[in-house]
This record gives structure tokens, C-alpha cells and sequence, in this order.
């Protein structure tokens, strides 16, 4: 596996979990670290009774998991990841605008949903009891796998 494959001259377009709006954001009052399994960026999250954040859960998300570069990859022949391992922190937004990969196609306006198992932000509520509301909108509109923002400022 070479070490190094490309060299980017500009700052991606998007990326999971970035803010799309500068200093707009409104986070959770506590300070929270990835529990069991950590916690991926760019999807939703749910705080645990023991205070730490998982990929799934049962009730509505807690809040959205923001792009925040704060542990370390020692391993540099691996490819980047979006997860955030266990133990380190996360950090969870209530509000704010950010940059998503949907699964599903989206139009502007529409409700995002996440699927409770998976953390895939979806458009619909196709798969029924596995998906929860989250409040927040789509800003763009976009086919499935397409990066596109999300919003909950009215």
C-alpha cells in the first residue's frame, strides 16, 4: 500500500460532519467521550446513561456528532475514518448547520431521519420502527450518497 496516493492543494468541499456555517453551532452542556464501539462523525449520536455516546439507541438522537480533529491516527498506511474511538471525546452538537452524506435522494426542506441501527441519515421513513426524526432539515437538495446540509436553525 503506497503512503501517499494524491496531493490535495485545497480544502475538501465537504467532509461528514463539518460545520457549514461558520461559529453557529450550540452544543451539549457536558462534555461527552465515545462509548463502547465510538461514535462517527457526520450522523447522529445518543448519550448513554453513563455519559458517553454510541451510534444507535432507541429514542430520538441526542444531538449530531461534529467533525472535530482531537485523537490521534497512529497508523499512517490506513485510510482516514470518521470514527471516533472509544474513550475519546466527542463532540455533540443541538443545533447548527452541517454537512451530511445522505443515503437516500433529498429535497430541500424535508426532514432528516436516522436509521436507530445503522446512524445512516436517511430522507424518508421508509424502514419504518428502526427510524427516528431528528428536527433537523435538509438545506440542499441531493441524490443518495450525495454531501448535502442539514439544519435545525428556523
Amino acid at each position: 500500500m503506497p503512503l501517499q496516493t494524491a496531493v490535495n492543494t485545497v480544502i475538501a468541499a465537504a467532509v461528514a460532519g463539518d460545520k457549514a456555517t461558520a461559529d453557529q453551532s450550540i452544543y451539549t452542556p457536558l462534555n461527552h467521550l465515545a462509548g463502547e464501539g465510538g461514535a462517527t462523525v457526520g450522523t447522529f449520536g445518543w448519550i448513554q446513561s453513563d455519559g458517553t455516546v454510541i451510534d444507535t439507541g432507541s429514542t430520538a438522537p441526542s444531538g449530531f456528532v461534529e467533525r472535530v480533529i482531537a485523537y490521534p491516527n497512529y497508523t499512517v498506511t490506513d485510510d482516514g475514518s470518521l470514527l471516533i474511538p472509544q474513550g475519546f471525546p466527542v463532540t455533540l452538537a443541538v443545533k447548527g448547520d452541517y454537512w451530511v452524506q445522505t443515503t437516500q435522494t433529498c429535497t430541500v426542506g424535508g426532514q432528516v431521519y436516522v436509521n436507530q441501527t445503522t446512524g445512516a441519515i436517511e430522507a424518508t421513513n421508509s424502514s419504518g420502527t428502526n427510524v427516528a426524526a431528528t428536527g433537523w432539515l435538509f438545506k440542499m437538495a441531493g441524490e443518495a450518497n450525495d454531501m448535502v446540509i442539514i439544519s435545525n436553525w428556523s
